[in-house]
């Protein structure tokens, strides 16, 4: 299935935390976004330690929020159907909250159009995408949108539709939303605002619960691949995409583990893929492994080909230090910013990307899930983390 040979076991090898205070006459510093459960955090980053600028509370869990330039935030609550905006100032480092809105039940993803004037909320609870006015700095639900299509075969996790994101495609037109529980993917056509679904696209294996996907190739005008991770079956699918005037059409090229098959995780029926990334060469995907049974889950690297018959092949897996890496992101500076929720190592794990897309595992900086709870509760850490600026 496209798995390069040699490809390295996972090692779980990972170095102490490296928080400390920066020299604030320092240029050359990172602010880096980061969310929990009632907490929203500003650290500033300069290539080797965090400092702390802000701890701002939010009610309930915005296990997502995205970041408006120059000071807007805006958060879901993944334990209601709220969702929030914030001024966050990067300045003075504060924030404040601004508007609650009423949405569907249970938010856990939100996408901006190009214009910044539509914001599309996931909702996995609500069996919905919201649609939502948020020009000149407001939050207007403008329209809800049911997920359609049966279940999947899954019977603990697809007894009905999840949609768990929406992502904006390279042209800026459509919108696709990956449902979990329906094991499919809706195109969202935004012409003339309308927001209506326009395809439906079933995607196979049966039970694989598509989670997160990433156009492909980035900083284009339109998109030629979709990879698509599923979180049930712990596979990466891709998609040829073609652009039909009034929609997209899709055609299957690729299904491939996130494991290497020779060393599979020892919670299998456990494991979950989360988070999927593809750098701006266009040439290294990135996806995380979690509840893999190992002392610490990974970090997957894939080498992208479109010229191949399978596109995708799968060169190594990384030490993430933690445990339930929900998130992670990658920035210009060829870092790997990952937010563990879990494990005895640290909340945040930062790794160093090489020229050839594969990862420095010590990492180059972290901060400790102690400063984030209770390291004795379950899944303390941190669900979100984003540099900004």
């Amino acid at each position: 299935m496209g798995i390069a040979a040699g490809a390295a076991v996972i090692s779980h090898s990972h170095a102490h935390s490296l928080v400390g205070r920066l020299d604030s006459t320092t240029d050359d510093i990172a602010r880096v976004l980061v969310a929990d459960t009632g907490h929203v955090y500003l650290y500033d980053y300069d290539g080797s330690s965090f400092t702390q600028a802000l701890d701002y509370t939010v009610a309930g869990d915005p296990s997502w929020v995205a970041f408006r330039e120059p000071d807007l935030l805006y958060a879901v609550d993944e334990w209601s159907c709220d969702v929030s905006l914030h001024r966050l100032n990067l300045a003075t480092n504060t924030g404040e909250l601004l508007i609650i809105a009423t949405g569907s039940l249970a938010a856990v993803h939100l996408e901006f159009n190009h214009e910044g004037t539509r914001m599309v909320s996931s909702a996995y609870g609500g069996q919905a995408v919201d649609v939502w006015d948020v020009a000149d700095g407001g939050l207007v639900l403008l329209r809800t949108i049911a997920s359609p299509g049966e279940p999947g075969p899954d019977p603990d996790r697809q007894t009905e539709s999840h949609p768990h994101q929406a992502v904006l495609d390279s042209s800026g037109r459509f919108f696709i939303v990956n449902d979990l529980g329906t094991d499919s993917i809706l195109v969202i056509d935004t012409q003339d605002d309308l927001f209506e679904i326009v395809e439906t696209l079933r995607v196979e294996p049966a039970g694989c619960g598509p989670r997160h996907s990433v156009f492909y190739p980035a900083g284009t005008p339109t998109a030629t691949h979709l990879f698509i991770v599923c979180e049930v079956t712990n596979q990466v699918l891709a998609y040829s995409v073609a652009y039909t005037g009034s929609s997209l059409s899709f055609d299957k090229r690729q299904e491939i583990s996130t494991f290497d098959p020779r060393f599979p995780p020892p919670t299998p029926n456990a494991a979950a893929a989360g988070e999927i990334a593809l750098a701006s060469n266009n040439a290294d995907l990135y996806i995380s492994n979690r509840l893999t049974g190992d002392p610490t889950d990974s970090i997957s690297h894939f080498r992208v080909n479109p010229a191949w018959a399978e596109p995708l092949a799968l060169m190594s897996l990384y030490s993430t230090g933690g445990q339930l890496p929900r998130m992670f992101t990658l920035n210009s500076a060829s870092e790997v910013f990952i937010a563990n929720q879990d494990g005895d190592g640290p909340g945040i794990t930062v790794l160093q990307r090489n020229p050839d897309g594969t990862l420095v595992e010590t990492p180059q900086a972290s901060i400790p899930m102690s400063v984030f709870g209770d390291i004795d509760e379950p899944a303390p850490g941190p669900k979100y983390i984003k540099q900004i600026a």
